[in-house]
């Protein structure tokens, strides 16, 4: 049924198997098993795991651009790369990354 004020109805999908939540292990299978669409799925998203990433301040505060660089382990154009000191569960931006991307496929 159409939730008003909502983008997307239940009843609009034909195939029970593609109706939420069954297909999120329908897409998640044809993620990791068939060879077409994890080929287009990299397509799209080695680009942008593969990206140097970086900090532009853009006349943010310094403070605000140390902790923000610090917090996501991003290095800020025009400063030398500090090494990331690496703790156990820190923040990692490639991880953060590739799950934000799973949105694609789901």
């Amino acid at each position: 049924a159409h939730v008003p004020g909502s983008w997307w109805t239940t009843d609009d999908e034909p195939t029970p198997e593609l109706r939420w939540p069954e297909s999120v292990a329908v897409y998640d299978a044809m993620r990791s098993q068939d060879a077409q669409v994890g080929s287009v799925l990299r397509a799209v998203t080695y680009p942008l795991r593969r990206t140097p990433w970086r900090l532009d301040p853009a006349g943010a505060r310094d403070e605000v651009v140390q902790l923000v660089a610090e917090d996501l382990g991003l290095p800020v154009v025009g400063q030398a790369v500090r090494p990331v000191v690496r703790t156990r569960d820190r923040f990692s931006w490639p991880e953060h990354l590739r799950l934000a991307l799973l949105m694609l496929p789901f």
